[in-house]
């Protein structure tokens, strides 16, 4: 007797949920109508997976199929009707049968800096009219698409059934349906939708929906909305442009809709009756406002629009942005509409962007903020663009990007000249991206490729908040390099450091430095806008030849930390070839601490004293005044900031070293270690509490200063030239004088 089954499975699921129950009388106490039915198609769903087994010849498939229609019956799930929409007296569970539909991925974020994703259903036409819903949140409990290859925005899912609550918005798949997943170009024999993907390039035309409820509570004015979109100095127009460089062009939508309201200015009211926004709940806003918008303004899925951007009324929780991922639409929290970054993080999901994470950040995937795909903040007024992935596959630079597998290549050591996007049109010669590609993973869509760029921060990505002027590496966890995949900052490089990433497409571990900074000798370019890095295949890299010998002469360069010392550093660069580094700052770490550092520079050399502030706020201006200075053997004073009140990110000064003036060359001698002294005690509580991080990877090496200077002592009538631990017997002519 299947019933007696289906009894039996019906008790032991109910007892997990801690809810009384009678057994002799079946006597079902607290038990909600959605809560029933869900316990009740599980019961089934056992029932069918027991007569499996032993049991299989005594019901027929034909039995259990009815059976299961019936206790969802019961359980205030219905079939639909052929045609017509649900009304208010209909069971608000419907049971499709033979359904597909196109899959979308939202990723909500919240005001906390949290996010969650959640994958959507556009149901067909047919379906979407008898349930008055077009869009149906896929319940989290239903695992079927995480097991799968979904891409959003162009996966179909054919499923033998599901259930869609209308109240809830949300679609139920029972755990014996069988769930298949296609990607429309591949398979044909999916009836072919409409898509609705944001095009990276061209022009969008962009419709913004500001939605009112019954009680008139609404977002920004009509207004604001057009001059933040669209008209304001930095808005998503504005920056979407400067960033593409003209590529991509995102203009306000004018003229008539599909139903006849004409619009101007790309902004236009629509008011929900009966609809109070204080007991909804973001899904429930969503679908309301969807249905309300296309019934006043006619099929928001028409080619004329390119975004479709809901702006809601606050008062639906703390969430702040979402978008459908390769999709046209994308929905504001009230204010966050206004805030320049969450409009590109949202659109950038409308583009196919993933999120980006910092690595060794522990549950932080999306904490990456040199970029506009990390944390979404609250700024307006702000200038930033994308990491060097989303660069990539966003394909704005095409001309200015190169593939390089490192392990394949007939040189050991790689080098390029990277520019920032500030600079995309500067140097002819030089990348805005280089991708390290892998192919030994497993298929094209788990291989994670490196993506290789130069933080600049400066003009059109001038609010950078972290890695600015830093050489920054990506890795793509998982996607094609043109589609939609989350991306993981695994370094950022000061001028002379080097991350090693081990086992290069399973083979061999290589090395990318941060090698120079270069003009290229262009007078009018800024001292820092070019960065030359190398990508080093380390088990072939040839024997470096021992260094040529120079006269040099001692200098000293003083930093003294504000309150936070980890936000600065400073090389010392030759200002000619590559911009090669012969000095860098120690490691640091105190704050309102003087660190001498000291080192030989070679004369008749032009040198770059480049000194970073990661967060943009300089030596000074509440976090204490710091500052610095450089002094040449003679204790003259080549320049000093003088605790000034000046905010910077970078800053450089120029210094020559001229000839030896007494004509009397002096051996070189090794750096001295630096030497610290405290000027003042450090606070015991920092202002602001909260002290910017700052991530270096790797952690820096001791400085090598300067090639050419090296240890001689006398032996045997020769000196014996030191490196490396490792001693050769050489004549020093070059000191020029008679051994003591």
């Amino acid at each position: 007797d299947p019933f007696r089954f289906v009894s039996s499975h019906f008790i032991s699921i109910y007892s997990t949920i801690n809810l009384p129950i009678k057994k002799k009388t079946m006597k079902i106490l607290a038990l909600t109508p959605t809560l029933l039915a869900t316990v009740l198609v599980a019961a089934v769903s056992a029932t069918r997976t027991t007569l499996r087994g032993s049991h299989a010849s005594y019901i027929s498939t034909t039995t259990l199929e009815e059976l299961e229609f019936q206790v969802q019956v019961q359980g205030q799930v219905q079939k639909p009707a052929a045609s017509g929409n649900s009304n208010s007296n209909s069971p608000r569970r419907h049971l499709m049968q033979g359904i597909s539909c196109r899959l979308y991925l939202e990723d909500v974020v919240y005001k906390n800096g949290s996010h969650h994703e959640e994958w959507i259903c556009e149901l067909p036409q047919e379906e979407s009219s008898i349930l008055g819903l077009q869009y149906v949140e896929i319940d989290r409990s239903s695992t079927v698409i995480t097991s799968k290859v979904a891409t959003s925005g162009e996966s179909i899912m054919t499923m033998s059934k599901a259930i869609v609550d209308t109240d809830d918005k949300k679609m139920y798949i029972p755990t014996d349906a069988s769930v298949e997943v296609h990607n429309q170009y591949v398979d044909d024999s999916i009836p072919r939708v409409p898509r609705n993907l944001a095009a990276k390039t061209g022009t969008l035309n962009t419709l913004v929906i500001r939605i009112i409820d019954s009680n008139n509570v609404a977002p920004p004015s009509n207004e604001q909305l057009q001059n933040d979109f669209f008209d304001d100095a930095s808005c998503l127009k504005s920056q979407y442009e400067a960033c593409s460089y003209g590529k991509l062009q995102i203009q306000p939508f004018s003229g008539k809709t599909e139903s006849g309201v004409e619009i101007k200015d790309g902004v236009v009211d629509v008011q929900i009756a009966n609809f109070d926004i204080t007991t909804s709940t973001r899904a429930s806003l969503q679908q309301t406002a969807m249905v309300n918008a296309n019934d006043l303004l006619g099929d928001l899925n028409s080619e004329k629009y390119g975004l479709v951007v809901f702006v809601m009324p606050p008062g639906s929780g703390d969430w702040v942005a979402y978008s459908f991922v390769n999709g046209k639409y994308s929905f504001f929290n009230d204010e966050a509409a206004s805030a320049v970054s969450a409009q590109m993080h949202g659109v950038g999901q409308n583009l196919g962007l993933g999120i980006s994470g910092t690595a060794g950040v522990d549950g932080k995937d999306f904490d990456d903020k040199s970029g506009m795909m990390g944390i979404t903040v609250n700024e307006d007024d702000f200038y930033r663009c994308f990491n060097p992935a989303k660069s990539f596959q966003l394909g704005w630079y095409n001309d200015k990007v190169e593939n390089l597998n490192p392990l394949s290549t007939l040189n050991a050591v790689d080098q390029f000249t990277l520019n920032g996007v500030s600079d995309y049109e500067q140097n002819p010669e030089a990348l805005v991206v280089l991708r390290l590609e892998q192919t030994a993973t497993a298929g094209l869509e788990l291989q994670q490729d490196y993506y290789i760029g130069y933080n600049r921060q400066d003009g059109i990505n001038k609010n950078t908040f972290e890695d600015g002027n830093m050489v920054t590496i990506v890795r793509k966890e998982s996607g094609k390099p043109t589609e939609y995949g989350k991306s993981t900052k695994v370094a950022s490089l000061y001028l002379g450091q080097s991350y090693r990433i081990k086992k290069f497409n399973n083979e061999r571990d290589i090395e990318i430095k941060f090698a120079g900074l270069s003009n290229l000798g262009t007078e009018t370019a800024s001292p820092i806008r070019d960065a030359v890095i190398q990508v080093v295949d380390l088990e072939n890299v040839p024997q470096i030849a021992e260094p040529t010998e120079s006269e040099c002469e001692n200098y000293t360069f003083e930093i003294t930390t504000d309150n936070y010392p980890d936000d600065n550093a400073f090389v010392v660069v030759l200002d000619d070839g590559i911009g090669e580094m012969v000095a860098q700052s120690p490691v640091l770490a105190k704050a309102e601490t003087t660190y001498a550092t000291k080192v030989c520079l070679p004369y008749q050399q032009n040198y770059k004293f480049i000194i970073y502030d990661k967060f943009s706020d300089g030596l000074c201006c509440g976090q204490g005044h710091g500052s610095y200075r450089a002094i040449d053997s003679k204790g003259n004073v080549l320049f000093n900031s003088d605790k000034q009140n000046e905010e910077f990110g970078v800053k450089v000064e120029f210094f020559r070293v001229d000839e030896n003036p007494d004509q009397v060359p002096q051996p070189g001698s090794p750096s001295e270690a630096p030497s610290t002294f405290k000027t003042s005690p450090a606070p015991s509580t920092k202002s602001p509490t909260q002290s910017p991080t700052i991530n270096i990877a790797p952690t820096p090496s001791p400085t090598k200063l300067i090639p050419g200077v090296i240890d001689c002592k006398d032996a045997k009538n020769k000196f014996k030239i030191k490196k490396k631990g490792k001693g050769k017997k050489k004549n020093c002519k070059w000191i020029k004088k008679k051994k003591k």
